[in-house]
């Protein structure tokens, strides 16, 4: 199966549920618009509550981000969301991210910190692709955590 194809049939019929501006918008072009980028692969394993958000204001950063925050290994949202529990101002960031070493784009939390800088939870990816996330849509990502938490 091609990675397209694999990945159109791991969303089943979320695959073409997102609409932004009235318009459409599928996992196809979501998928179109981080290979575009680089890499191989996009993993999407069917949790992500808010690809909306991701489709409509996402944007590409260079890594590395500005800071490292060493963190829980691969529970890169729960880093976020509880980082922002403890200070508002330091606002999640959710997307995808891909290393250059291994070109595949995986679900990715990040933040925004009060000064403006970025702040990686984890380790060090080479791109990023995602949006700021408003109040109730990181209350929609911490409430999904229990299900699962990646990256």
């Amino acid at each position: 199966m091609k990675p397209l194809d694999a990945f159109l049939h791991a969303m089943g019929p979320m695959a073409d549920r997102v609409v932004v501006g009235g318009e459409r918008v599928t996992f196809r072009r979501l998928h179109e618009l981080l290979l575009g980028r680089g890499g191989a692969v996009v993993h999407l394993d069917g949790w992500m509550p808010c690809i909306d958000a991701v489709v409509e204001r996402g944007t590409f950063t260079q890594g590395p981000l500005d800071l490292l925050l060493p963190m829980t290994p691969r529970y890169c949202h729960s880093n976020a969301v509880q980082t922002n529990a403890a200070d508002p101002q330091a606002l999640v960031v959710h997307g995808f991210a891909m290393t250059d070493r291994l070109p595949m784009w995986v679900p990715h939390s990040w933040l925004r910190l009060p000064d403006g800088r970025m702040a990686e939870t984890t380790f060090m990816r080479d791109v990023y692709f995602g949006a700021v996330l408003t109040p109730d849509e990181t209350a929609a990502l911490a409430d999904g955590l229990e299900a699962e938490d990646v990256a």
